[in-house]
């Protein structure tokens, strides 16, 4: 790759910063292989570098199958490809709206009216809704995937937890202080009901006494 090479980058650098494998770079760099046409500028290639992003995020948000569609909309609304089309739809509901005042005088209640004012479409909140729809499909999408994943967050939270603790704890059968060594065991991971393995001791101090779980 030219590109690669005017960046200063080898293969694997460039797989670290794209999250694809160098087998993949190696081929792309092949006389048996198409040339392709990259056009990252300095800023891309800096932000790739910067570690200020997951690039391996970036890299499943663009190879996404419904990404190419995703971009096509923003292209559409950005180079305004589609908002003559609109305006001329809004014209043509405009002229017959206006054509049935004159004609018919209605009131401001009247149904078609209504119904010819909705059709007006706003070329800014239809883009906006369209694309948020794509964007969000492909999150969820890529979301679902990482479900199993250990950096992904736990599907309970710590209080969830500790409710749950504390209801098995409200069965324990003891004075209060065991309960309150049975909680501190079972958010250690220790098994309190193994006597011999777990003790514990209290040692007074100037706020009272303090527990001290021995495992």
């Amino acid at each position: 790759m030219d590109l690669r090479k005017d960046k200063g980058l080898n293969l694997e650098e460039l797989a670290q910063l794209t999250q694809i494998s160098r087998s993949s770079l190696a081929s792309y760099d092949s006389k048996d292989n198409k040339k392709i046409s990259h056009d990252l500028s300095d800023e891309m290639v800096a932000l790739l570098k910067s570690g200020r992003i997951n690039n391996r995020l970036l890299c499943e948000l663009a190879t996404h199958k419904n990404f190419i569609k995703f971009f096509s909309d923003i292209e559409v609304y950005v180079d305004e490809i589609a908002s003559m089309q609109i305006q001329n739809l809004n014209s043509l509901v405009n002229t017959v709206r206006h054509e049935i005042i004159e004609r018919y005088r209605p009131g401001e209640d009247d149904p078609h009216l209504r119904i010819l004012q909705a059709a007006h479409i706003e070329d800014d909140e239809y883009s906006s809704h369209m694309i948020q729809d794509d964007i969000s499909a492909i999150v969820r999408n890529i979301r679902a995937a990482h479900k199993s994943d250990s950096e992904s967050a736990p599907p309970t939270t710590i209080a969830e937890e500790l409710k749950q603790d504390l209801e098995d704890v409200t069965n324990f059968k003891g004075i209060p202080l065991e309960k309150q060594a049975a909680l501190y065991c079972k958010r250690l991971g220790i098994n309190y009901n193994k006597k011999t393995a777990v003790a514990w001791y209290m040692f007074p101090c100037s706020s009272g006494f303090v527990l001290v779980i021995f495992s």
